[in-house]
């Protein structure tokens, strides 16, 4: 019995330390990080579905998708980090790094989406570029805005 206390106390140690490490390095799990997780996932799948139907699923393909969904995770560590480094309780770079990617990821399904031979609204895609474009324009703006401000 005390076997089994003290290996469920190490799970818990263990997953309480990723817990904060991963909070860490993302911030506060709120509703932007969530959805750039839902949306990275989402990417994902429809693209082994796209892959599924044209039969063109492949292991080498599918392992560059995680090893670009894992850089996307990098970069954003890094922008929080940023955010960390200004200190002004704010997740300035955090949030426009989660726009940009989240509009990244969205045209992406909707190209999966696309290849999978599904319709596609003309609309939907026209404002997901301009909200990507968008995004990225704040967030140059505003490196520029705190690089003036030093």
């Amino acid at each position: 019995m005390k076997n089994l206390n003290t290996e469920k106390n190490a799970f818990n140690m263990i997953i309480g330390i990723l817990g904060t490490a991963l909070a860490y390095l993302f911030g506060e799990w709120d509703m932007v990080l969530q959805i750039l997780l839902i949306m990275m996932s989402i990417d994902y799948a429809t693209g082994m579905i796209a892959g599924a139907i044209n039969k063109e699923l492949n292991s080498s393909i599918g392992l560059k998708g995680l090893l670009r969904k894992s850089s996307i995770l990098l970069v954003l560590i890094v922008a929080t980090l940023l955010d960390r480094l200004l200190n002004q309780n704010t997740w300035t770079f955090r949030t426009f790094t989660c726009f940009f990617y989240i509009a990244n990821e969205a045209l992406s399904i909707l190209e999966n989406v696309g290849k999978a031979g599904v319709q596609l609204p003309t609309g939907l895609i026209s404002a997901l570029e301009q909200l990507k474009k968008k995004g990225d324009q704040n967030g140059r703006q505003d490196i520029d805005n705190k690089r003036t401000n030093k």
